[in-house]
Parts: C-alpha cells; structure tokens; sequence
C-alpha cells in the first residue's frame, strides 16, 4: 500500500506530484531542487543551492520517519557537471557512514533555471 509523505516546511507543487511516497518500506522522494516554501530559488551559486536541496531532502525525510542515513539510492540531474567538485563536497557532508549509491547526470535545463536537482529512495527499517 501506498502512503503519501507530505510536509509544509518544503515547497510542493500541488496536483502535479508528491513530494514523497512511501511504500514496501522504501520512500521515493520526488526531485528536490534549491527553493523556499514559496518556490524561490535561493541565490548564491551551486553551493548554496546544493545545500539547499539537500536540507529540502533531510527535511521531506524526516517527515517520513527517516534520517539521511536510510537512504540509498540518489540520483543527481546538474546543468554543468563541471560544478560536480563542489556539488561532492556539499553532499557528502550529509552523510556520517557510508554514502548511498549514485549518479550524476548532465542535463540541458531544470526547473526554474535550478543548476541542480536530487531526488531520493530511502528505506525504513
């Protein structure tokens, strides 16, 4: 069965997607970019955004029952992977043990002009 994780402490785009599902004891988050709860992109640069996106994770998680250690599987969509040196030194910091597996992927354009964008699957145990 299905169950919908929702919070109001990161933005979420009604009628369009969830922001996660939990389900079989996985959650899947929805792709997380680097906005406020009134879809703002914060300024900056790829740093700032990444620990954005990253804090919009932790928080979407928590509502769910799980910390950033349940996850597994990440999944990086980025503008220009060049940025990916910063990009690793902001995610890993999120990270106390052993880091989930993943990819990072060049794309040609994100929402509201986002430089990065993550989603996640995670598990509850």
């Amino acid at each position: 069965m299905k169950k919908e994780i929702k919070t109001e402490k990161v933005a979420s785009a009604p009628n369009i997607l969830s922001q996660a599902i939990e389900s079989n004891n996985l959650v899947f988050l929805s792709g997380q970019i680097g906005v406020d709860t009134e879809w703002k992109l914060v300024e900056g640069g790829i740093e700032t955004e990444t620990s954005k996106v990253m804090e919009n994770i932790k928080t979407v998680l928590e509502a769910s029952g799980v910390t950033m250690e349940s996850i597994i599987k990440v999944t990086i969509y980025v503008i220009d992977i060049s940025t990916a040196k910063i990009i690793n030194e902001v995610y890993t910091s999120y990270f106390e043990t052993q880091l989930p597996v993943r990819e990072m992927v060049e794309v040609r354009a994100l929402p509201l002009g986002a430089q990065i964008e993550i989603s996640v699957i995670a598990e509850k145990s």
